[in-house]
């Protein structure tokens, strides 16, 4: 991950090599992209398989609280470097520093990746696994697991994407919820995020099972979504913050929980490419895909409420 983020900091420009500026942009993009899709179910696997059967819900929240650091740090670097340079700074080269400094991220993982304990669930398998294909067992042997697996982590994918990406951009363009405060209160429900998330895990260690907690959170946020965008529409500053905030709560609830809960579905010897495929296509297809959905599908009722 680190190796193609600092690469996007050292390309040159298309006025230096034309389009293969964009073109080497985007395929660093989708290097960066692929390297993360990867690494976060590993490391969830991980977390969860070297951790006390009950501390597996507390360890494995640990990814998602590394991952909304990692959001607010480049936020903060970006906004940083934006407000110490000028514009025409910025645009000429001070946008390559936040990407660079993620070299020093990446000396830092490696060293801290070195020094790791081994997994006793990895290491038994690995010398005792056979020939098979564990993708193809995912859709195979596993794949009543993965169906599931890939149900959750769709519902999970769209409610994250709704509340933390296109919330602020829906409160400037349907409200005139000035965009940069919309911005500010998402950061700040992020942030939440960091506290809210690890606790969640350890409650679901000691209090209730994973599917339940998850199942009663995705209930409330479908049952209140709509009187909450209501209120949204019209409710001003007190709505705009206490709206991000529930819908903290509510993305806590699935951030903190399904890191184990997902683990936990799949069988050792399949765990890590069953998780990877349902993680992927939940996160990266169906929740990267909401907000465009929700955008189309805002349009089409303006449209036919036009007609009307």
């Amino acid at each position: 991950m680190a190796i193609p983020t600092v690469v996007l900091g050292l390309l040159p420009t298309y006025e230096s090599i034309g389009l293969a500026a964009p073109g080497l942009l985007v395929l660093v993009r989708l290097t960066q992209g692929l390297s993360v899709g990867g690494e976060f179910s590993s490391s969830v696997t991980y977390l969860v398989e070297t951790s006390p059967v009950n501390k597996r819900g507390l360890s494995g929240s640990y990814a998602n609280v590394g991952s909304m650091a990692g959001m607010l740090l480049g936020s903060g670097m970006a906004s940083l470097t934006t407000n110490l340079l000028s514009v025409d700074a910025v645009q000429a080269w001070g946008w390559r520093l936040p990407f660079l400094f993620g070299a020093i991220l990446g000396v830092v993982a490696f060293w801290l990746r070195r020094h790791l304990p081994k997994s006793s669930h990895f290491q038994d398998h690995d010398t005792q696994r056979g020939e098979t294909s564990p993708l193809k067992a995912a859709f195979t042997e596993n794949f009543r697991e993965t169906s599931q697996a890939i149900l959750v982590a769709s519902s999970y994918g769209a409610l994250f994407y709704i509340s933390l990406v296109f919330l602020p951009n829906w409160l400037k363009e349907y409200t005139g919820f000035p965009l940069d405060q919309a911005m500010a209160y998402n950061t700040l429900a992020t942030a939440l995020l960091l506290v809210l998330v690890p606790v969640m895990g350890w409650v679901s260690d000691r209090f209730i099972r994973r599917t339940r907690i998850m199942a009663i959170s995705m209930g409330l946020f479908g049952l209140s979504a709509y009187p909450l965008l209501f209120w949204l529409d019209s409710g001003g500053l007190a709505a705009v913050v206490l709206v991000q905030i529930l819908f903290a709560v509510f993305i806590a609830v699935l951030c903190g929980v399904a890191p184990a809960m997902f683990v936990e579905l799949f069988p050792t010897k399949d765990r890590l490419s069953g998780y990877s495929v349902a993680y992927n296509i939940g996160l990266g297809v169906v929740g990267g895909a909401t907000p465009m959905i929700s955008t189309w599908l805002i349009s089409i009722k303006r449209l036919w409420a036009g007609r009307l």
